[in-house]
């Protein structure tokens, strides 16, 4: 450490060449750093949904969740299985022990494993298998129209709405903005939530 101060106090220009430097490599980094207001953060969670449309729950427990548990228990890494069996849809949470190293593999062996089960009820459709994914809006905004029963204005309020979504995704620094429908204002809007 003595040297080391003493190759410091002896070499002054050389001294400023290396502050220089981490200065300027600071700078260049900081320049080229990725930044969110709101960050996107995936969960070592797959989610598994089969919608079995006019089936009762204990139809979807018995055609949906068994096959998709049974099918997916002896995969490496899985920390716990829950299913729910709702009234038309199951629902299967695959979660993954927090030390897995490629989680988009084991969402792959999922999805894998579920696309060859063959003895699923006639009736249910395709099942959808993806990681969970929470985001939060960075931004909210309203476009408001008259209120008004008609269905044209209706139709022009979606159209309006949708104008400021592509004009706000042609924006660089936007990465998304979801469309909410009727239901967030049932009288009249159609609201935009924008992330960053």
């Amino acid at each position: 450490m003595k040297s080391l101060v003493r190759w410091a106090v002896q070499n002054g220009p050389g001294v400023n060449v290396m502050v220089l430097g981490v200065l300027i490599a600071g700078a260049l980094s900081f320049t080229m750093l990725r930044r969110e207001t709101f960050p996107e953060f995936e969960l070592e969670v797959v989610l598994v949904q089969v919608p079995y449309p006019g089936a009762s729950p204990a139809d979807v427990e018995k055609g949906i969740c068994q096959p998709v548990e049974e099918a997916v228990r002896a995969l490496d890494g899985i920390k716990r299985l829950v299913s729910i069996a709702r009234e038309g849809a199951g629902f299967v949470i695959v979660e993954l022990n927090s030390n897995v190293g490629d989680v988009q593999k084991v969402v792959s062996e999922v999805r894998s494993r579920v696309d060859r089960i063959s003895n699923f009820p006639e009736l249910a459709e395709d099942p959808q298998v993806e990681q969970i994914t929470f985001r939060q809006p960075a931004i909210r905004l309203a476009v408001i129209g008259p209120r008004s029963e008609d269905r044209d204005a209706e139709m022009k309020l979606r159209e309006v709405t949708e104008s400021v979504r592509d004009s706000l995704l042609d924006l660089p620094e936007i990465t998304q903005a979801t469309l909410l429908g009727r239901e967030a204002f049932p009288d009249r809007c159609g609201i935009i939530r924008k992330h960053t």
